[in-house]
């Protein structure tokens, strides 16, 4: 996220017209969430009542890799029933990398349902991240967004934001009856970088450190 970090949203051919924008810091976004809309500003601005326990816990993304998880993050099965591998697989889809230091490794994946615990009435979402280190010290991060509660859509007006570790959105994107939301962020150990969910003027924040 900071320096060394690069972001990616990519998006079906048909909307290949969508805007994209860069940071100072050099962040590359790309488009490719299905059906959902990135935006360059939120008009959402929840108050400190509002924004859910944005002091959480750091969830310390290396420890996965030893196999030490909060207990919170759960297995894939265990947040969402079995489905067909191509729907719940990041690697079956072309990110724009070198194919060199890719995947090393067998990456390590954990998710948590969001939205029971807050004034989001019936609307869940299953939030997943996936950790794969590469043969340089950067460590390459899948975020997938979704529907929870037996939905099929993610909910209206969704809105998830990747802030880095001042809080600066370096992605933004905002569902529209979109079956799910795929991510991605590459970065060096030490770096932080957050996860914010917003709905009905209510947020989520995770906050990670790689």
């Amino acid at each position: 996220l900071p320096r060394h970090i690069r972001a990616y949203r990519q998006c079906p051919q048909s909307q290949a017209g969508a805007k994209q924008w860069s940071h100072s810091h050099g962040l590359k976004p790309k488009v490719f969430c299905p059906d959902a809309s990135p935006s360059n500003t939120m008009e959402t601005h929840p108050t400190q009542q509002q924004q859910l326990k944005s002091q959480k816990p750091v969830v310390r993304l290396r420890q996965w890799l030893e196999n030490s998880f909060e207990a919170d993050w759960k297995t894939v099965e265990t947040i969402l029933p079995p489905a067909p591998e191509p729907m719940l697989d990041f690697r079956s889809f072309p990110f724009d990398q070198p194919s060199k230091g890719l995947h090393t490794t067998v990456g390590v994946k954990r998710g948590k349902l969001l939205g029971s615990e807050i004034a989001w009435g019936d609307e869940k979402v299953a939030l997943f991240v996936e950790l794969h280190p590469t043969d340089s010290p950067k460590m390459n991060i899948f975020i997938e967004l979704y529907p929870g509660g037996g939905a099929d859509r993610l909910p209206q007006n969704l809105q998830i934001m990747v802030l880095d570790h001042e809080g600066i959105a370096v992605i933004q994107t905002q569902a529209r009856q979109t079956e799910n939301i795929k991510l991605q962020v590459s970065g060096e150990p030490g770096e932080r970088f957050s996860i914010q969910l917003v709905l009905n003027d209510v947020s989520i924040t995770e906050n990670f450190l790689i």
